[in-house]
């Protein structure tokens, strides 16, 4: 494989000076197409009309002179940097794909220590819930027991009866928290997760239908309504452009129209 070195040593003032010695140098043909008119001329005759194309043909053929010049520099730089290019993607990929496999190790294993301590604190959670259940329970017992001794003490021994197998009668419910359990995951310095949220299509098509909601929405009470925006989607240009070139005038999509911008070619004067 050729080097940076022996690559950069044909460029740039080498190349240029080369091409120098065969054709005009790149300031003077400068200064020639400086003398070329280019303030702005308002065509009325058939005469301005030719004038302003000759203009045009020599201009092309002074950038083509140029180009002949600068564009082996280019092509010489261009090809140090595609060398750069492979020299860094050999020496800086392979480690690059050891550190993502490595991260995704570390990440994957971070998360399972996560889950399990999810796990654990839902365990802990419902464990300690329900025993606060069965105290509730035992309580809500106690209390009816005092209710029907005390209906029984003022001889309404039918009321104290009910009392006993009374459900409405309840000890007032207590909130319980098991304690936090943190995932078993070593502190590393330097090292810290970082929230990185992101949209993931399910379905287009359901996204597409939202939009046009949206629109209706917006069109009729300049509101979304909870809809997304047309701004989540993307017009294809390159697709559009494509039927539009297909089809011409006869395009028909709603909200797009056939547009025809002709340009101009002009021709280089044979033998050159």
């Amino acid at each position: 494989m050729e080097s940076i070195i022996e690559v950069l040593s044909n460029t740039p003032e080498v190349g240029l000076a080369v091409a120098e010695k065969e054709r005009r140098s790149v300031h003077e043909l400068q200064a020639e197409l400086e003398t070329i008119p280019t303030a702005e001329l308002v065509i009325r005759s058939p005469a301005d009309y030719v004038e302003v194309s000759s203009r045009v043909g020599r201009k092309i053929e002074i950038r083509d002179q140029l180009f002949s010049i600068l564009d082996p520099v280019r092509k010489a730089l261009w090809d140090a940097l595609q060398l750069t290019r492979k020299q860094h993607a050999l020496i800086l990929d392979p480690i690059d794909a050891s550190i993502a496999e490595d991260k995704a190790a570390l990440l994957d294993w971070r998360q399972e220590q996560v889950r399990i301590a999810e796990q654990a604190q839902r365990e802990a959670q419902r464990e300690i819930e329900e025993e606060a259940a069965r105290r509730r329970q035992r309580e809500s017992e106690e209390l009816r027991l005092r209710v029907a001794e005390q209906l029984a003490e003022i001889g309404d021994e039918e009321a104290a009866e009910a009392a006993l197998v009374d459900e409405t009668i309840q000890a007032p419910p207590m909130p319980v928290f098991a304690p936090r359990v943190v995932a078993d995951v070593p502190a590393v310095a330097g090292q810290a997760m970082v929230k990185n949220w992101q949209a993931e299509i399910v379905n287009f098509e359901d996204l597409v239908l939202d939009v046009a909601e949206g629109i209706k929405s917006m069109r009729s009470s300049n509101t979304l309504a909870g809809h997304a925006p047309v701004t989540v989607l993307e017009a294809n240009q390159t697709k559009l452009n494509q039927m539009a070139k297909a089809s011409e005038s006869m395009l028909r999509i709603p909200g797009v129209v056939a547009v025809n911008r002709p340009y101009m070619i002009q021709r280089r004067k044979r033998g050159e």
